[in-house]
């Protein structure tokens, strides 16, 4: 990095993504913050798009982007998990509950006004949006601002990612809705919820038809299909 960027900035030790980030944003002199993870590229229009789309909305105080579908990836889930975000997030509705870090700009006068990341993993980008919905802020979502995403999963360390994101969302629904401290929504594609149901549906015919009426193990090959 030394060798490439104009400056960089050492911590004394690694303290997280929201430190780092944080800290850059302290440091900082331009109006808009632009976030990406560290094992992202930057498609070639992908800067251009930015400044475009928070040109053409001033009203809006992020606007973040998707991954690209040739993201690379040496396992089969760690593809799976590239294009199923890929795709889930293309379907989003213009404006995003969360800014995610993949690639996002932030306004400084927003990203300032909330106080920043907090020091939470995972979801920190989560409760940034959360915190900006709060204040009235809107984070448009544009999946044309797209970055190629380098991450090799293995089964073990996905679902053990996996399961930390889920409780911590689960505990972000939970606060948002019960409690009242702002709103969140999840952007989950209806083919994947029909997936989860056809999933479901064969162990539950296979049991009904064992125990009640062995015709409905029928049922089980067709599910599957």
């Amino acid at each position: 990095a030394t060798g490439l960027a104009d400056r960089v900035v050492r911590l004394e030790r690694n303290r997280g993504p929201s430190v780092a980030r944080n800290e850059g944003a302290r440091l900082a002199t331009g109006e808009v913050l632009l976030f990406v993870d560290a094992d992202v590229e930057l498609l070639p229009d992908a800067l251009e798009r930015v400044v475009r789309t928070l040109i053409e909305n001033p009203d809006c105080a992020a606007v973040a982007g998707n991954l690209s579908t040739d993201s690379h990836s040496g396992t089969f889930i760690g593809a799976y998990k590239n294009l199923y975000m890929h795709y889930a997030f293309r379907d989003n509705a213009r404006s995003a509950g969360a800014p995610y870090t993949s690639i996002v700009a932030v306004r400084r006068a927003a990203f300032e006004a909330v106080g920043g990341f907090v020091d939470v993993l995972p979801n920190e980008d989560r409760i940034l949006g959360i915190d900006l919905a709060r204040l009235g802020y809107r984070v448009l979502f544009d999946t044309d601002i797209q970055v190629r995403h380098y991450r090799s999963y293995g089964w073990r360390e996905f679902f053990a990612v996996e399961t930390r994101r889920a409780k911590n969302i689960v505990q972000l629904h939970l606060e948002t809705r019960l409690l009242g401290r702002g709103r969140m929504r999840e952007h989950i594609p209806r083919s994947f919820v029909l997936a989860l149901a056809l999933v479901a549906a064969g162990p539950t015919l296979a049991v009904a038809g064992a125990t009640a009426w062995p015709a409905l193990l029928w049922g089980v090959p067709v599910v599957g299909l």
